[in-house]
């Protein structure tokens, strides 16, 4: 690594009671075979009996690493806190993001990060990448989660010279999907400029930056190459923010996103975009506590949904939901006075 007081890649790692994953995403970094940047460590509050495991780690890269502590907290300080708190005492011009259970496969990633932001004649504010993502059982997902669909929709070509494209929101919501966290560049001052990650979402928080970020970036880089390697969090255990977050607390978050996407959004599309995403969540939660016999707060958000993006098919579905609510109320009220 190289010892310039000024690296130009800023290489973030959050981590929290995992330190033997951990290492294995350190790894990936330290192995790069670029030499101009830092990689700075976040322990979001760790249980003190993982410390020892940390510091065991740490201690073989003591000369490559800055590593920094919060205090414990039992449900941390959360995974946007910790990011920004490593993004805010960065050095590099650039800001490059990984989770602690996941890792680079990609060993030139960022000297072609380097060549391929540099090869451009205005600043790039953010650079985008592929992963794929596997299960706990090591088999790989078929399906595209994230923005992968959009080498076969866009034609772009990544078997030629590892080129970069450089690419609009518009064709960036071709995609089905968002960019996770550990495929997203930033230019540190673009960063500051959109205020980071909302630290109060638990949940999908890079969703919320990536739509943040792509409404106003002035220069995008696309590069069709899978990077990263990412474990899909296995559901039956929660030992992570995705998986110890209660489903309907989940919907709250994503709607809050989809939400900021519609208030604050400059661009017509992505605010449609975050229209359908609130719409989809809406009917989702209403679905959620239909199943819970819960049918007067089921009814309240199907019919929000429908005010946001109408369908006759939803229509039908809220209406019965009235009615199945209405229903229950004078079932209740007649056992009621039977019982009086």
């Amino acid at each position: 690594m190289s010892n310039t007081s000024v690296p130009y890649f800023s290489v973030i790692i959050t981590t929290r009671n995992r330190p033997k994953l951990f290492q294995k995403a350190l790894e990936s970094v330290l192995n790069q075979d670029f030499s101009g940047y830092e990689v700075i460590v976040v322990n979001d509050g760790s249980s003190p009996h993982h410390l020892q495991s940390y510091q065991d780690v740490l201690s073989c890269y003591q000369d490559n690493v800055r590593f920094t502590s919060l205090i414990e907290r039992k449900q941390g300080h959360g995974h946007s806190y910790a990011m920004n708190h490593g993004a805010m005492i960065a050095n590099g011009q650039y800001l490059c993001f990984i989770d602690d259970d996941d890792y680079w496969i990609d060993m030139r990633y960022l000297s072609r990060l380097y060549n391929n932001i540099q090869s451009e004649q205005s600043q790039v504010d953010l650079y985008i990448s592929n992963q794929r993502a596997y299960y706990s059982d090591g088999t790989q997902s078929k399906e595209d989660i994230w923005v992968e669909d959009l080498v076969d929709k866009l034609g772009f070509n990544h078997s030629v010279s590892k080129k970069a494209y450089l690419i609009s929101l518009e064709q960036l919501l071709n995609s089905d999907g968002f960019a996770h966290l550990n495929c997203l560049v930033f230019r540190a001052d673009y960063y500051k400029l959109i205020d980071g990650m909302d630290e109060n979402l638990r949940y999908e928080d890079d969703r919320d930056i990536y739509y943040r970020a792509i409404d106003r970036a002035e220069s995008m880089l696309y590069d069709p190459t899978v990077i990263s390697h990412h474990n899909i969090p296995d559901q039956n255990k929660k030992i992570n923010l995705s998986t110890s977050c209660e489903q309907l607390q989940k919907r709250i978050y994503q709607l809050r996103i989809y939400e900021k996407g519609i208030l604050y959004s400059e661009h017509v599309k992505l605010r449609k975009v975050c229209r359908h995403g609130k719409s989809n969540q809406l009917k989702i939660i209403a679905e959620d506590l239909r199943n819970r016999d819960r049918y007067r707060e089921a009814a309240s958000y199907a019919w929000q949904g429908l005010a946001v993006r109408f369908s006759i098919k939803w229509l039908l579905y809220s209406m019965y939901l009235s009615l199945r609510c209405l229903f229950v109320k004078s079932t209740k009220l007649i056992v009621k006075e039977d019982g009086v």
